[in-house]
């Protein structure tokens, strides 16, 4: 058997690294923007508010232009 000596290190003994805390960034990962998907978000909303808002001015159109007249067919319209 060896013998121990009191200058020698153990070997087994076993290294944690922590990851650090939230204020650290990690070095291994590169930053992150949030700009494209800022972009993306706000390029779909507008599109969202404007296809919203043509619907409703569509409705309201067709509700304003539809009386009784744009009916399809009346028996009065019918010649034989």
């Amino acid at each position: 058997m060896k013998k121990k000596d009191p200058k020698e290190k153990p070997e087994s003994k076993i290294e944690v690294k922590s990851r650090g805390s939230r204020s650290e960034p990690d070095k291994n990962t590169p930053e992150k923007h949030s700009f494209p998907r800022l972009f993306l978000l706000i390029f779909i909303g507008d599109f969202n508010f404007l296809f919203l808002s043509s619907l409703i001015i569509f409705l309201l159109f067709s509700t304003f232009f539809a009386g009784p007249s744009d009916k399809l067919a009346d028996a009065s319209d019918i010649y034989l």
